[in-house]
């Protein structure tokens, strides 16, 4: 790619945005979840590995061309990373359909269990859109809850962290919500829901018309909220007939 551009006389500047280490752990570990993942553990001990990323792109382009920035809501253009970008290279915002949605720990919890109940299904649209309508139910349901705590994804990543402080002068100071949570308390504590989170799944439950739900349990819950699902989605899509 370098050898293309600069054959053309074209000036290449490259911009990375990254998140601490731990918040990378968190944000990987909430994707795997949203798409049917149930092996946490994997998730938890990944190395970053961002000092043999980023020093190989480092010696590839001069000085002051290869640039890293710290992944920071707070502190982009509008608060948005592709804005932020835009800014960077001077070109006019697009439409921003934001698809990657922070999720709470009780929609987490509840999801994790979810998969861990059900094999993954695929080839079949309704049970894909069902499988949608379940995630943006579950996460609307718990937007207001706190997120993960950032402790559960806490490794040694000092050598990561001394050479983004070092070379790129990006230092990260991860919130911390709860100095008692430990990494290896993941496992038990995604699995705890709370009165206070059935409760909330019983109302959803109310509000798609599901019966019995006092006498189910939490993955049952789940479960019959997801064939209501795929029996709305496969109305529909009779109805388009």
């Amino acid at each position: 790619m370098i050898n293309f551009f600069e054959k053309r006389n074209i000036e290449t500047e490259i911009f990375v945005y990254v998140r601490s280490p731990a918040e990378w752990r968190r944000s990987l570990f909430q994707q795997q979840i949203k798409v049917g993942n149930k092996d946490i553990d994997q998730y938890l001990k990944k190395k970053s590995g961002f000092r043999k990323k980023f020093s190989r792109y480092k010696k590839l382009f001069r000085e002051g061309r290869f640039n890293i920035k710290k992944f920071d809501r707070d502190n982009f253009t509008g608060k948005c990373v592709v804005a932020d970008f835009c800014s960077l290279i001077d070109i006019q915002k697009p439409k921003i359909i934001n698809s990657n949605e922070s999720l709470s720990f009780s929609a987490i919890k509840l999801l994790y269990i979810f998969n861990k109940s059900i094999e993954l299904t695929k080839g079949d649209k309704a049970i894909y859109l069902a499988r949608r309508d379940l995630f943006a139910a579950i996460r609307d349901l718990f937007a207001s809850h706190d997120k993960m705590d950032i402790n559960y994804f806490k490794n040694d990543d000092s050598d990561d962290l001394n050479f983004l402080k070092n070379i790129f002068s990006v230092e990260f100071n991860d919130e911390v919500y709860d100095k008692n949570v430990y990494q290896g308390d993941l496992e038990k504590d995604i699995k705890n829901i709370s009165k206070n989170e059935i409760n909330m799944l019983n109302d959803l439950l109310d509000k798609n018309e599901i019966n019995l739900k006092m006498s189910l349990t939490p993955e049952n819950k789940i479960n019959a909220l997801f064939n209501k699902f795929i029996e709305n989605r496969q109305k529909r899509n009779k109805s388009l007939i």
